[in-house]
């Protein structure tokens, strides 16, 4: 019996690698920072208390603590990025561990500064930077230390919540080692009848496979997996929402909610009425499954039919070394200058690009100043693969745009804009593809996997941010919960989505568990809103509107430099305003309908 097995990452063509090397190139080099971030850690102590004696002195506490950031960030991504490429590896997970001690050590010796700056006015703030020309960099960084004025506590409070905060934020790591590293599903035959071990990894590929067998088989073995941890999974994530509703009640905030938003300057109601109106838009969703059962010939949907396509299965493969010149293409509307960019991604080997045994599952681009972004996938020669590329792409420019117009301190992007120029990629490489293409089974093949975008941004991360409400909401009330609840709460959330269109299974109760997003403190809205903003976006670009285009990369430019709400205003971008999410469901009836019409042709 011959299994196709996970090849080790010591198997994988170096080519294929990202280049760790531009951050280290040696172990010295690592020791030689990690033992800088200790030296300058026990300095923090001798600025405490004077920080704002004068000008000159909380400069040179300022430089002081971005060169020591700046540091220890640079170990923290490389770092990460050691262990995701291998789970398994014990000397990266020894590196992570190690790193990860600093990063704590230095936030609870750093936690008296907020509570020190907020003992003082914004009016001492401004004659300071009056002073002292050189403090107008951090002006804004400042003033966003005193607008939380009401929600940061004494130094030494700061400090005991970071030390355990540093503990409690554990449960993600073991979120991630279990369904990662530890979790096995199984092997199944696939339609030639070979052997194939099922992970986290092919499991999209498998259950969109014409055989109703495989698609039951990869379907019951995922499902198995995962059910047989669900007293531990729900076990991590209630305990993490629990931290981060403590977190919020310590802080002053009304909830985790406000807790999370507040850190972008965001209002609650944004999220409320966000999901709110996804929600009574449900049925741009019902048409989408009357065609799903059209196209499928199918009366009554299986859960494990819903990852089916709606279009006739592709023959066509795209390569990893074609993949450069498709994105390249279908970004070129967004000019050289961008799509140069796009070339330097695959040229410096900024992506790793292929699965191994340990390696993490999905796909991520990870921040980075020194010298630029990283991006992991796990690529398997579809379509799918290249979009998903493109997507992380859009986040590494993104990146790299701000890293070149922000000092370090800004260089970062909120986590509100981050869905924004990665969707926005995706959305323009399929349009290109499916506007310059003759095939009607490669129309409908793109159609159907830009439906499939929509589905997943804007109605399934819907349903995750109603669903990490309602736990954190209960939660916060003191309610018991189990994993049963957690369960019924997602099973619940389903039948108001799916109604009477699809048999409930496995999913409808356990899918909760395959969603990483809900150890990130309400990120998954993020997703929801960064759709409806790219398709206003993408809108508008389309038409060619070169000055709005321009707008558009200085907006990639911004980082943290500013509010995301005010950055957005670059874009004439208003998210009270209803045509933001109206634009979304808008292109996804737009879509339903090019599709029909292609599909009767």
């Amino acid at each position: 019996m011959i299994i196709k097995k996970e090849k080790k990452r010591t198997e994988i063509p170096e080519k294929y690698t990202w280049d760790l090397k531009a951050i280290y190139s040696s172990q010295k080099e690592i020791d030689n920072d990690i033992d800088e971030v200790k030296a300058m850690t026990i300095e923090i102590s001798k600025y405490k208390g004077t920080l704002l004696t004068s000008s000159n002195n909380l400069l040179a506490f300022l430089q002081f603590q971005n060169n020591l950031i700046m540091k220890l960030t640079k170990l923290d991504v490389y770092a990460y990025l050691k262990r995701d490429e291998d789970l398994s590896n014990p000397q990266n997970n020894a590196l992570l561990k190690e790193v990860e001690n600093l990063v704590t050590k230095v936030n609870e010796e750093l936690s008296f500064v907020e509570p020190e700056i907020l003992k003082k006015d914004k009016e001492l703030i401004n004659k300071y930077i009056s002073e002292n020309s050189d403090l107008e960099l951090y002006r804004f960084y400042l003033e966003d230390i005193l607008r939380n004025k009401d929600h940061v506590l004494s130094d030494k409070e700061e400090s005991i919540i970071s030390s355990y905060n540093s503990i409690l934020g554990g449960y993600n790591d073991i979120y991630n080692l279990l369904t990662n590293s530890e979790m096995k599903f199984g092997t199944f035959k696939d339609e030639e009848n070979n052997f194939v071990e099922l992970t986290t990894s092919n499991y999209k590929i498998y259950s969109q496979s014409q055989s109703k067998r495989v698609r039951k088989t990869v379907y019951k073995l995922l499902y198995n997996a995962y059910k047989q941890h669900n007293l531990i999974i729900s076990e991590a994530l209630i305990n993490h929402m629990k931290t981060e509703n403590l977190n919020a009640e310590i802080h002053g905030y009304k909830d985790a909610l406000e807790s999370s938003l507040s850190k972008n300057n965001i209002k609650p109601e944004i999220y409320i009425n966000h999901i709110t109106r996804i929600k009574n838009n449900n049925a741009s969703f019902i048409k989408y499954l009357q065609l799903f059962k059209k196209v499928n010939h199918i009366k009554k949907i299986e859960p494990y039919d819903l990852n089916l396509p709606l279009a006739p299965s592709s023959s066509k493969k795209y390569k990893y070394e074609d993949a450069e010149n498709i994105i390249v293409n279908g970004l070129s509307i967004l000019g050289k200058d961008y799509t140069d960019l796009v070339k330097k991604c695959f040229r410096e080997r900024w992506i790793d690009v292929y699965h191994n045994a340990g390696k993490i599952s999905g796909a991520f681009s990870m921040p980075n100043y020194f010298p630029h972004p990283y991006i992991l996938t796990n690529y398997e020669n579809e379509f799918y693969d290249v979009s998903t590329l493109a997507h992380e792409i859009g986040h590494a420019i993104n990146g790299y745009y701000s890293n070149q117009k922000q000092p370090f301190i800004y260089h970062d992007n909120p986590i509100f804009l981050a869905e924004i120029a990665s969707t926005t990629n995706e959305i323009l490489l399929s349009r290109y593809l499916i506007d310059h293409s003759d095939s009607k089974e490669e129309k409908l093949h793109i159609l159907d996997h830009l439906i499939d975008l929509y589905l997943g941004n804007l109605f399934s991360t819907s349903k995750r941010a109603w669903f990490e409400l309602e736990v954190h909401e209960r939660l916060a009330k003191k309610d018991v919960l189990t994993n049963e609840d957690l369960n019924s709460i997602w099973e619940h959330l389903n039948y108001l989505d799916y109604q009477d269109n699809c048999k409930p299974g496995d999913s409808f109760k356990y899918g909760w568990m395959l969603i990483p997003h809900f150890y990130m403190n309400y990120y998954n809205y993020q997703y929801s809103t960064g759709i409806s903003i790219a398709s206003y976006i993408t809108s508008r670009i389309l038409n060619n509107d070169q000055e709005y285009i321009n707008k558009y990369k200085e907006f990639l430019k911004v980082g943290s430099s500013m509010y995301p709400l005010d950055a957005l205003k670059m874009l004439d971008i208003d998210m009270n305003d209803d045509k933001i999410v109206n634009s979304a469901i808008k292109t996804f009836d737009n879509l339903i309908e090019e599709f029909t019409n292609i599909y009767n042709q």
